[in-house]
């Protein structure tokens, strides 16, 4: 990470990382959403209630708030075109996605 960072010291790295987690987190809980420009977007969704296994027994999980990353469409690109071409699987499974997924 030094490297990318022009070889600056790895304490001042560290500090900027912390810092931008920590505005992420104030925009999040002030408006359940930080836009990071030509990264993408946090968000703040609710994540309905579950049945999940603890142990041998089945225990509800109750409903909360969880974090997710929507990213720009250039690094969506970026990571679809890395990935090379479907396969006859892979191209299949992808028809029965539904399209907001």
């Amino acid at each position: 990470m030094s490297a990318e960072c022009n070889y600056i010291d790895e304490n001042t790295v560290r500090q900027m990382y912390f810092g931008l987690v920590r505005v992420v987190k104030q925009e999040l809980r002030k408006s359940k959403i930080a836009r990071l420009p030509q990264l993408g977007d946090f968000g703040l969704v609710k994540q309905k209630g579950r049945m999940a296994l603890v142990g041998k027994k089945q225990a509800r999980i109750a409903p909360r708030e969880i974090v997710k990353f929507y990213p720009a469409d250039w690094i969506r690109g970026y990571f679809a075109a890395r990935q090379g071409t479907p396969t006859s699987d892979s191209a299949q499974y992808l028809q029965n996605i539904p399209p907001n997924w």
